[in-house]
């Protein structure tokens, strides 16, 4: 079935089951130059907003998504989603943009190192004149895609919102690929370099900012602009400076938010968000959540770790029945066209989202998503040294299992192989390891930001507050080694709260089972052999 024909039999079920129609890309936005949108008919529903930037470009916005728009004399900057800056502790968007405009006046180069130090899920865009610019959080949770089509610009969060208001192409590879066998059974579901489902746009990314002049959109690599500083794993005083800016980060989300809430796994990443509420524990609810077996151990571990501290802790469980839900499936294809059917999620998920979507106990989780960056993640997950330099294959690896589906592996490479030297990512960037902007901007920047699609049906918000490219930066400081045994994050959790500092409560993460290592090592050195840039170590 073709994208046309199922946005169109979602159309003529959501007409007729208004209930469900505020969920159609909740939190979306389009900025464009086609001033002619209805926004009274699907896939908009009365439920989004028009703005004018300037004279040529407007926003639409969902009802549930935030809009800032500030101006000069000269430009004008916008950013749709929240920010919060830890290094000023600022959390008014307003007097943000207002800043980032004094710093893009001095230069472009002042502007972006000042937009590197927010935290939060936003896209940011300048308009100067006849050139635009834009740039997403550290992670890309917040998506742009962009493209012309019909004549009119387009940067749209989700690549489905063009193709219900335009005529589109469907992209010829990336419909065999999300159709193949290997792609929905094996590996995460993610899409190669800057592929979209349709040929008229392109995905962004993060750690590079999207350029429009003269009619031609360009990417230009900001980050990493030098060499990373370097410490050795004795030093403290980085460490202490992590401790602090993620301590501010929370704080600023308990300021900026009425009903703030912080989810908790039971993992390391938790503990570290977990730790840096210290002396603000009463500004948060904190919870959990299980919607298959495997989950309760880690909502029982969270749960007993907010008691060894003396804190309260919620556990959500949620029905294992899809009859529990009314019109299920309906939801399920809301989920699934929100992200453009890249991927479907299994039913446990859908049910989880569906119970989130109408749970009003707060407006904001705050998620402990990102430091995995610094940790030296890929490597555990193998359990071996990978490549120094990365090929296209690697990066082809790492998304899916490509078994029995020689033809889909060569055309993602070329894909990776194509970006790869766009963004200028084809070898290491000065001192920063392969592996971790791997992480960092596809494993994030394009599988995390499909989940987050996914999530953007729930009730409440979702913020991460260490979602900030400098904070990431100074995780990256540290020996390899280190990083690797988790040093930073325990010595962070030692310094914010010393009595998290005992982990016999969390869970450890079912990936780095030696059963699963072996098997993803079997299949990656197989998958290496006809690979000419193999450099296994």
């Amino acid at each position: 079935m073709d994208y046309r024909t199922k946005s169109e039999a979602l159309k003529n079920s959501l007409d007729k089951i208004d209930r469900f129609q505020k969920l159609l890309y909740r939190r979306g936005y389009i900025v464009t130059t086609n001033g002619t949108i209805d926004t009274e008919i699907f896939p908009f529903y009365k439920n989004w907003e028009k703005y004018r930037i300037n004279d040529s470009f407007f926003a639409y916005i969902h009802c549930d998504q935030h809009f800032y728009i500030e101006k000069n004399e000269n430009s004008s900057i916008i950013l749709i989603g929240h920010a919060y800056n830890p290094f000023t502790e600022q959390f008014d968007e307003r007097e943000i943009l207002n800043d980032a405009l004094k710093k893009y006046s001095a230069s472009v180069s002042d502007y972006l190192d000042y937009i590197s130090e927010l935290s939060g899920i936003h896209v940011i865009g300048i308009f100067d004149n006849n050139t635009i610019r834009f740039v997403q959080d550290c992670t890309g949770m917040e998506a742009c895609n962009y493209g012309i089509c019909n004549g009119n610009v387009y940067f749209v969060s989700e690549s489905g919102l063009l193709g219900d208001i335009e005529s589109v192409t469907e992209n010829h590879f990336i419909k065999r690929l999300t159709h193949s066998y290997s792609y929905n059974h094996f590996g995460t579901k993610y899409l190669p370099g800057n592929l979209t489902v349709f040929d008229e746009l392109s995905r962004l990314g993060p750690n590079l900012f999207l350029e429009f002049a003269d009619g031609l959109f360009s990417i230009h690599r900001f980050y990493p602009s030098a060499p990373h500083h370097e410490v050795d794993e004795t030093n403290k005083d980085v460490t202490n400076r992590i401790a602090e800016i993620l301590r501010n980060s929370v704080s600023l989300c308990a300021q900026k938010w009425n009903r703030p809430a912080i989810s908790l796994s039971g993992g390391l990443d938790s503990r570290t968000t977990l730790s840096a509420a210290r002396n603000q524990y009463d500004s948060f609810v904190y919870y959990s959540f299980h919607c298959k077996e495997q989950e309760k151990e880690d909502a029982f571990a969270a749960k007993a770790i907010c008691e060894s501290i003396g804190i309260s802790h919620k556990i959500y469980p949620i029905s294992d029945r899809n009859d529990d839900f009314p019109d299920f499936e309906l939801f399920k294809a809301i989920v699934a066209h929100n992200q453009s059917y890249i991927h479907i999620p299994p039913d446990h998920e859908i049910r989880k989202y569906y119970y989130l979507s109408c749970l009003d106990d707060f407006d904001i989780e705050l998620k402990s998503w990102a430091s995995e960056i610094g940790r030296a993640y890929w490597e555990k997950r193998y359990g071996f040294s990978l490549p120094e330099r990365l090929s296209p294959r690697d990066f082809s690896l790492f998304q899916t299992r490509f078994i029995g589906a020689p033809f889909l592996l060569r055309q993602n490479d070329a894909a990776y192989r194509e970006f790869l030297i766009q963004s200028g990512l084809e070898e290491p960037i000065y001192n920063y390891e392969h592996t971790d902007l791997f992480y960092w901007e596809y494993r994030f920047g394009s599988n995390g930001t499909c989940v987050t699609m996914e999530q953007q049906v729930f009730q409440f918000d979702v913020t991460m507050p260490m979602n900030n490219r400098k904070l990431m930066d100074m995780f990256l400081w540290y020996p390899h080694s280190f990083r690797k045994q988790d040093g930073v994050n325990k010595r962070v959790i030692e310094t914010n709260e010393p009595r998290l500092a005992n982990d016999e409560n969390s869970v450890h993460n079912g990936y780095f089972s030696k059963r699963r290592m072996m098997l993803e090592r079997m299949y990656y050195k197989a998958s290496k052999l006809f690979d000419n840039h193999c450099h296994i170590k």
